[in-house]
């Protein structure tokens, strides 16, 4: 495309020469179809994990040959997004052509992995209206979905700060999201501290002994109880490490420990 130095702003200003696009862009040959992604687009980060696919093509479509996946699962069809390098590919209830069967919508059935990189593939089984083929399987470059949000934790039982608190108390500790539970790890009996829960009145050098916790609110919600009672008259504090990660790979900032 050019564009020429006789074509002036509305402020009289002009261009210092014709301007001419250096690469250009090719037409597609007679009987080829190309698709292209239109969004995300190719190489696009920090994609939302409940985005919508837009593709376009150069000739309408024959709609009854696009097939997917209607679950997640091992890939099928002529239309395939996957995460793992097409092992197994994202579900889609349905899907919706557009501009003459050009431009085809679809949304993913589930929410995407989070930080996780996407491709599509269209097979050859994807046939143009008026019978045009692809020159072969196409294999988008793929964008990435974004990072999990951060995961934060306080303490809801007892109140930090709390005084005159049952030396058999139970402690009740509350996250953002879920929690991936394999990761929480405590001490079972009085001794160094160890694991990624721990609950000490000497600064982290001996902690308490715990016992397994219980789950509540879909894993957002974790109560300990002390394995003996704790020490009359202590100052305890509790401590969650940056091990204790959250069910779709969130992590905290940094570790928490209770102030007070």
């Amino acid at each position: 495309i050019r564009v020429k130095t006789t074509l002036v702003a509305a402020g009289g200003r002009t261009l210092a020469s014709d301007f001419t696009t250096p690469t250009g862009f090719t037409t597609a040959p007679p009987g080829v179809l190309v698709p292209s992604m239109s969004s995300p687009f190719e190489g696009a980060t920090a994609v939302s994990i409940n985005t919508t696919l837009l593709l376009n093509f150069t000739h309408a479509v024959n709609t009854g040959t696009l097939t997917y996946n209607g679950t997640n699962g091992p890939c099928t069809g002529t239309f395939q997004v996957s995460g793992d390098n097409f092992v197994n590919c994202v579900g889609f209830p349905s899907h919706v052509f557009m501009g003459g069967d050009t431009q085809l919508t679809i949304t993913p059935g589930t929410a995407l992995n989070y930080s996780t990189l996407y491709k599509v593939r269209i097979t050859t089984g994807l046939v143009g209206a008026g019978a045009e083929t692809l020159s072969g399987t196409f294999t988008s470059t793929g964008f990435t979905t974004d990072a999990p949000p951060a995961l934060t934790v306080s303490l809801t039982t007892p109140a930090d700060g709390s005084s005159a608190v049952s030396t058999s108390t139970t402690f009740l500790l509350t996250f953002n999201y879920a929690v991936a539970v394999g990761t929480v790890t405590y001490n079972g009996s009085p001794g160094a501290c160890t694991g990624s829960v721990q609950v000490s009145a000497n600064g982290f050098s001996t902690c308490a002994g715990l016992t397994a916790p219980g789950w509540a609110g879909g894993n957002t919600q974790m109560t300990l109880t002390p394995a003996s009672a704790l020490n009359p008259g202590a100052l305890y504090r509790i401590k969650v490490t940056t091990a204790v990660t959250g069910a779709v790979g969130n992590i905290l900032a940094s570790d928490y420990t209770t102030p007070s």
